[in-house]
């Protein structure tokens, strides 16, 4: 197989070592470019660093590989730039991270809950709103298997990266954007990772992608929350190389 390009767009407040070991078992077979949200400041900020990236990788095609926040970009971007992606990938994904009860959209957060994030970390409480965060991203199983304690170590060191602006910026975005509607406009081969006990974006957002959209496949991972490509990274590995082995030639 040709070694086809991906941009990798990762989720919200996040450190990189959760993409460690599935970022090294994608490199073998395909060209990575990651991209992170630590000096975002506005809403366009995510379309527009991501942009950049595949404007200074040269990349003229290439398949998005997007992660609960990275997933509602990778469907903007797949909008903008749909003459050269070539597929997408949605890990944990999402067409709108908080609820529209209006539309008996229910599948996701009470805008609530992130304003009231936004307001801990404006008062300078970012440690503990990540890692009540982290705590939920995690299946009682994966707990057992202490992968939240993992991350939390390394959590704790990111924090420091990673800015408040950018952290609220992240939050206004995913209570902002609202993509449900352009599902339909979605022609490209797709792929739908989702752990069954994923709590962040739960797995009824992950099919309403499914169900709205011509051309997808969905993988739901047993035992798995929020973050299957890092507590069953070869698992979605292997997903992954299939569906691109499948798809682009």
């Amino acid at each position: 197989m040709i070694k086809h390009n991906i941009i990798i767009l990762s989720g919200w407040g996040m450190p990189y070592m959760v993409w460690d070991q599935i970022y090294k078992l994608l490199s073998n077979n395909f060209n990575l470019a990651f991209v992170h949200w630590n000096d975002v400041d506005s809403l366009s900020s995510f379309k527009e660093k991501t942009k950049k990236i595949i404007l200074e990788r040269n990349f003229k095609s290439f398949s998005l590989l997007g992660w609960s926040l990275g997933s509602l970009v990778a469907q903007e971007i797949a909008h903008d730039m749909k003459s050269s992606i070539e597929s997408i990938i949605l890990i944990g994904g999402t067409s709108s991270f908080v609820q529209h009860k209006e539309d008996k959209y229910i599948s996701a957060w009470n805008k609530r809950f992130l304003e009231k994030m936004k307001c801990d970390i404006l008062n300078k409480d970012s440690e503990s709103t990540l890692i009540k965060f982290n705590n939920n991203m995690f299946s009682k199983y994966e707990k057992e298997k202490s992968f939240d304690f993992q991350v939390l170590e390394h959590l704790k060191k990111h924090i420091k990266e990673v800015s408040a602006a950018s952290l609220i910026a992240g939050l206004d975005y995913l209570i902002q954007t609202d993509l449900r509607h352009n599902l339909s406009n979605l022609e490209l081969p797709i792929l739908l990772i989702h752990g069954e006990m994923d709590i962040i974006c739960p797995l009824e957002a992950g099919q309403y992608i499914k169900y709205n959209t011509e051309n997808s496949d969905m993988i739901i991972l047993k035992d798995a929350g929020h973050v299957p490509f890092f507590t069953h990274a070869i698992d979605c590995y292997n997903i992954i190389y299939n569906f691109m082995k499948e798809n682009l030639q």
